[in-house]
């Protein structure tokens, strides 16, 4: 304290801090999240205004104070932003238009595309179990054209970030349909077929071939081979405007 005025001095965000939001990164890239942020603040006055009392502060005391706010403000914003960048999103800051915001975040998510690819064995570092950051980096060629994308991961197997829990039939099920991810342990194709009745209305039919040898069979007690498939489908559709 001088002369009667406090100096917050923020601290920088210690190391579990920052190691929780790296863990918190690194599993959603894992899930293809991708995080928007954005500060509900809006546009905040970080200047003097007239609830400032400067009487018995200097010169430089009233220009300190104002780059305090400053320096405090862009330190509340780094972990949003942080957050958004490594998982390939956004931050939208400094705007009090909110619904503005979430429209950006709306309209950014019509279109995007899904690259992946499967890292060399030694990626992951099983030996001395050290964590090391793997960074990714995307180009594009064209003018003009920007791309955000996420930084990086960690050189850890995803059966080592968390434990894998199978759950039920249905719940697997569920995972696989939800996922953005294909599994090629069993060949799958599918064709469906658009037909118009006078009376009916219009009707798909979907025709799915299974490859038998990649099922397991189990043998039953009089010789025959038994596999039990679960099919489930989902069918999804464009929700009208209005509703």
């Amino acid at each position: 304290m001088s002369d009667g005025i406090t100096i917050f001095r923020p601290e920088a965000p210690n190391q579990r801090v920052i190691e929780a939001l790296q863990r918190l990164t690194d599993l959603a890239n894992r899930a293809s999240v991708v995080l928007y942020t954005l500060d509900a603040r809006g546009l905040p006055v970080l200047g003097l205004t007239a609830a400032d009392s400067t009487s018995r502060m200097r010169p430089q005391q009233v220009s300190q104070l104002s780059g305090q706010r400053r320096r405090e403000y862009r330190l509340s914003q780094e972990g949003l932003d942080d957050l958004a960048e490594q998982t390939g999103g956004f931050f939208v800051r400094n705007n009090n238009d909110l619904t503005s915001g979430i429209r950006r975040v709306i309209n950014d998510k019509q279109g995007y595309y899904l690259i992946g690819y499967r890292p060399d064995q030694a990626t992951f570092d099983a030996a001395t179990g050290r964590r090391k950051f793997h960074r990714v980096e995307v180009k594009v060629k064209r003018p003009g054209v920007s791309v955000r994308s996420r930084t990086g991961f960690f050189g850890v197997a995803d059966e080592d970030v968390q434990p894998i829990v199978k759950g039920t039939r249905e719940q697997q099920i569920l995972r696989a349909l939800m996922s953005p991810f294909g599994a090629g342990e069993i060949s799958v194709r599918l064709t469906p077929l658009f037909g118009n009745d006078a009376k009916a209305g219009s009707f798909m039919r979907a025709l799915l071939f299974i490859d038998a040898k990649n099922l397991t069979f189990t043998e039953e007690t009089d010789g025959w081979r038994q596999a039990v498939i679960d099919v489930a489908a989902v069918t999804l559709g464009e929700r009208p405007r209005g509703r």
